[in-house]
């Protein structure tokens, strides 16, 4: 019977898989240095990073117009070594009570949390003037998280009671929506006069935020308990009980052509979609801005700081459902059988048919944009020269910041990140490696990169979690980037 469990817990992973999170996924260049990168943010990168490192770039165009592309997969529990190991397990039909019970010991108390981040395509420019750098970008972004309560774990796997009833939460948010940013970068000397450094550079950015689709359901105060199915062979499956809310918003540019197909326009069990449809689609609208700075001391030593995406969406109006669902899933572990899917889509039908008012409410819903971030780092530049150069730079940050509205904890980032950079002629090479430890996935995190500069033309790609080729280790994050720019 132990053995089976694992099966449900692969269940668990395969479901969650396929949803979207965000972090620091932002261009290839910047996920090669893994978060190390405030203090010596350049050009397109530090229209995400630090606005204040736009000045310091040292071409006078960029234009981003191919695009860049970005991914990013997380959860804070479970690595790739460990879906290996119980892949294996089951295969040879061994027993995974172990691992499971290590995988479960070493869940944060916040829970199993896991989500991804896609970007793409990115549009990004920038002029650089005399005193200023302007820069514009638009930046579509989709990302999807979800938390389930650690208590749920440890009661399928570990303390299964046909006593005791265990009560549990999960959340999750799925979110699309399109930022437009207008960046602002320059010199300060005015304060450069009064201090023993080499340069100040400052930099402001203002954000307007267009969500497309939003929704993000909450199940608080449910439960699950385990009865007896069928004692004559050792049978038993769970009650569950689902109280929850749902929360919904799908601006107007995408309802209304979904509002002209037939689609929607029905009843399912007696909840009306087309009414729940019509009272989401109002115009939601956000603004944010980014401000940074970056001293540079002298020719090999500089420091940074910046607060990115500090902000707010709103919408007008937007739907919520609220529902009680009762059911019984009948589930045999010992023998192989597997939970009868038909009859639970019957039973998440039918509970929503007596619990949901028909078009819910309608009401305002604002919040707090879930990837505002404070960090600060420093940059060595050991050498700097015609056919060679080197960046050593560090980083501490904070994000995720919402988190703490509903009692939860920020993410606390530690970069530290190097890159060699050999030039010949027109063409240069950067190659990067840099470590990360996040709390967001509770593990260390290796990355590495390449670019190839040819002139103006600009290639690079960036991959974070080197650490799944590490037996004993595994992943637990991984990012893709790629980038096709040109600096003039």
């Amino acid at each position: 019977m132990k053995i089976k469990k694992s099966v449900l817990l692969l269940i668990v992973l395969v479901i969650c898989h396929n949803s979207y999170a965000l972090n620091y996924i932002t261009t290839a260049e910047s996920i090669s240095w893994n978060g190390a990168y405030t203090s010596v943010s350049e050009g397109f990168e530090s229209m995400l990073y630090n606005p204040a490192g736009l000045f310091m770039s040292p071409s006078k165009y960029g234009l981003n117009l191919f695009g860049t592309y970005g991914f990013r997969y997380y959860n804070n529990s479970i690595s790739t070594d460990d879906v290996l190991k119980l892949l294996e397990m089951r295969i040879n039909d061994q027993n995974a009570t172990n691992l499971l019970s290590t995988i479960i010991a070493g869940m944060p108390v916040t829970g199993f949390d896991m989500g991804f981040d896609v970007s793409l395509p990115n549009f990004m420019t920038y002029f650089k003037y005399a005193d200023f750098s302007l820069g514009f970008s638009i930046l579509p972004k989709t990302n999807f998280t979800i938390t389930i309560d650690k208590n749920l774990f440890v009661y399928l796997f570990q303390e299964l009671s046909l006593q005791n009833e265990l009560t549990f939460k999960i959340n999750s948010t799925f979110f699309q929506y399109v930022d437009f940013n207008f960046v602002l970068s320059g010199r300060a000397k005015t304060l450069e006069k009064y201090m023993p450094v080499e340069a100040i550079y400052i930099g402001l950015t203002g954000h307007f935020y267009l969500p497309t689709v939003f929704v993000k359901a909450k199940l608080d105060e449910s439960s699950l308990s385990a009865f007896a199915w069928d004692n004559s062979y050792g049978l038993y499956g769970y009650r569950v009980k689902l109280k929850g809310n749902i929360q919904t918003n799908m601006n107007l540019i995408i309802t209304e052509p979904v509002k002209a197909t037939n689609v929607v326009n029905r009843d399912l069990a007696g909840f009306n979609l087309q009414s729940f449809v019509t009272n989401s689609g109002s115009f939601g609208f956000g603004v944010g801005f980014d401000m940074g700075f970056i001293v540079q001391f002298n020719k090999y030593v500089r420091a940074g700081f910046s607060v990115t995406d500090l902000g707010f969406i709103i919408f007008p109006q937007s739907s919520r459902i609220s529902a009680d669902i009762y059911m019984d899933v009948t589930f045999d572990p010992s023998s192989g059988a597997t939970f009868d899917f038909t009859k639970i889509s019957n039973d998440l039908i039918s509970g929503l048919q007596t619990s949901v008012n028909s078009g819910g409410e309608t009401i305002a819903y604002e919040f707090w944009l879930p990837n505002t971030s404070i960090r600060t780092g420093v940059g060595i530049l050991p050498v700097r020269s015609r056919y060679f150069d080197m960046i050593i730079a560090a980083d501490l940050s904070l994000s995720d910041l919402n988190r703490m509205l509903i009692g939860d904890y920020p993410t606390f980032n530690l970069s530290i990140g190097m890159e060699i950079n050999p030039k010949v002629a027109f063409i240069e090479i950067p190659i990067r490696a840099a470590f990360n430890y996040n709390t967001q996935v509770n593990a260390p995190s290796f990355s590495t990169g390449i670019g190839l500069y040819l002139g103006p033309v600009e290639m690079e790609i960036g991959v974070k979690g080197l650490e799944a080729l590490i037996k004993e280790l595994g992943a637990q994050e991984i990012c893709i980037g790629l980038d096709f720019k040109l600096e003039f």
